[in-house]
């Protein structure tokens, strides 16, 4: 489901965020609530760091679900997981 953008409504692309993107983050640039966002994260569909009960998220990671492959070619190594 595509959100509908209101007049006047500044939407903000993947750019315009930090290198560290919160849940929130993520799941609006993904367009996707929270608890799909959190689901995502947890099951490893999009990567992730946890620190206590607090996710972190490179923004290469979301990069990465968005465009697979992009990691490997931004870091120079086909053996990058996350870790």
């Amino acid at each position: 489901m595509v959100k509908k953008i209101e007049k006047g409504e500044r939407t903000k692309r993947l750019e315009d965020y930090g290198d560290v993107l919160t849940v929130e983050d993520v799941g609006k640039i993904l367009g996707i609530g929270l608890n799909q966002t959190y689901k995502c994260l947890a099951d490893g569909t999009i990567k992730s760091h946890k620190i206590g009960r607090k996710y972190v998220i490179p923004k290469l990671f979301v990069q990465e679900y968005l465009y697979p492959g992009s990691l490997e070619r931004a870091v120079g190594t086909e053996s990058y997981n996350g870790k």
